[in-house]
Parts: C-alpha cells; structure tokens; sequence
C-alpha cells in the first residue's frame, strides 16, 4: 500500500521504509534548496549592489536548471527531482532580475554618476571596492561543458540499445547530461572572480552552505532507492548525481577562499 499523503500530493508511490526515508531526504533537499538563495537576496539587498557576484554563476545554474527540468521529464525521474528543478528554476529567474536591476537600473536612479568635483571621493572608493569585471560570454567559461557534452550526444545518437530507440529519451538523456555538467561548472567563475578580488564580500556564504547541503541530501536521496547499475542508471539517472555530488568539490574551494580571504 502507497502511503496516502505522499502518492496524493506528490503522486510518488512509496511502499517499503527505505522509499520513505529516501522520500523525506530528499524533502530535506528540497527544503535546503527553497532557501539557498535568500541570503543572497537578502545580501545583495542590504548593499544595494552585486559587485562580486559573478553573473556567469547565475547564468550557468539558470541554464543548469532548464536542461535539469527538461531532462528529469523526459527522463521520468522522481517526483521530488521534478518539484526541485521547478522551484530552483523560478528562484534562478528572480535573482537575476534582481541582478539585473542593482547593476544596471538602480545606479541611474541614484545618480552614480557624480560631478567632476567627486570624482576623487569615488576613486578612493573604487579601490576600497573593486566593480565585478564583465563576464565573458557563457559558453566561453564552459568549453570544457560544451566540448563534452557534444561527446556525450554523439554517443547516444549512436547508441543501438533499446533504451534509446525513443526520440524523447534521447533528448531527455542529452539535457540531463547538459544540466549536471552545468552544475559541475557552474562555480568556476565565481571562483575566479573570488580569486580576482581576494573577496568574497559580495557573496553570501549561507548560499553555499545551503547548497551543499541540499546537493548532499538530493544525492543521498537517489542511492538510497537503490537503483539498479543499467544503462538506464548510467544515461539517465548518473548525470544528476554529477550535478549535485560532483559540484561539491567546487563548493568546498569556495568555502576554502571564504577562510583564506576572512583569515
């Protein structure tokens, strides 16, 4: 028997206890996710600018989590995975229109550009905070993505197995490969841009708290069903344990920079 609130709300079907201890960790990466961004929000808010936050962060994770809701669909995923991209997806558009607006509206409604008589106060400002270098084109920073990722659908346009004789399947298996190399990079250029300044004052660290957590839980919540080691796994089901276990690495050198540079 399928326990009621779960199958009702979530339409997943959960029978034996390790389904429902993965079923509530992966709740708890939900609920990790559902907050991650705030402290960004709320930091970027608080100083009224994003100098030190890299755009080609937020660009990847935005393009990371179209692929990723695509691909969890196409792929039939997990219930929670699917309410996961969704979610993250909607707060990825909120914090690049907040982006949007501290470093190209906002300025002009204060009037930044002062008066020649300011123009030493602002210097002196300048070096105090140094402006977030303009990102390089997206693609440009994720070469390496790209480069395998066009390796990784050769290989499946070229598959004879079963598994991929459905149109919808192969594209679900390309995009879950785009999102969790996405995800994997995606934290290379805010560790670059950390490296450039020595700072990470225009970063909320609790962002990285959350997602770490979040991506520990999301991937604890995948093995603990216990799925079976086929080429479904490996096609559908690794990539998005990439995403969220791999990028770990990424997140543990920014935590690294955030001590090194607060020492």
């Amino acid at each position: 028997m399928c326990i009621e609130w779960i199958n009702g709300i979530f339409g997943e079907c959960i029978t034996s206890s390790l389904e429902q201890t993965s079923f509530y960790v992966g709740f708890m990466s939900l609920c990790c996710y559902a907050v991650a961004l705030l402290p960004q929000f709320y930091h970027n808010y608080t100083r009224k600018n994003v100098d030190g936050l890299s755009f080609g962060l937020l660009g990847i994770w935005l393009l990371g989590d179209i692929s990723n809701l695509s691909g969890t669909i196409l792929t039939q995923q997990l219930p929670i995975q699917k309410y996961i991209a969704m979610y993250f997806l909607s707060m990825d558009v909120f914090i690049i229109l907040q982006y949007t607006w501290y470093s190209k509206f906002y300025p002009k409604l204060n009037d930044i550009h002062h008066d020649d008589s300011d123009e030493d106060t602002l210097e002196e400002e300048d070096e105090e905070t140094p402006l977030i270098i303009s990102s390089s084109p997206i693609l440009q920073k994720n070469f390496v993505s790209i480069v395998v990722f066009l390796g990784c659908m050769t290989a499946v346009l070229g598959e004879p197995t079963g598994y991929f004789r459905s149109p919808s399947l192969i594209l679900g298996y390309i995009l879950a490969w785009m999102s969790g190399l996405f995800y994997f990079t995606s934290r290379i250029p805010q560790i670059l841009e950390n490296y450039r300044l020595k700072s990470l004052k225009g970063l909320s660290i609790f962002l990285f708290i959350c997602t770490i957590s979040g991506n520990l839980f999301y991937g604890l919540s995948i093995l603990l069903r216990q799925p079976a080691l086929d080429e479904k796994f490996y096609f559908a089901t690794f990539p998005y344990l990439v995403g969220s276990m791999g990028v770990l690495v990424f997140d543990f050198i920014i935590l690294g920079q955030y001590y090194l540079y607060n020492r």
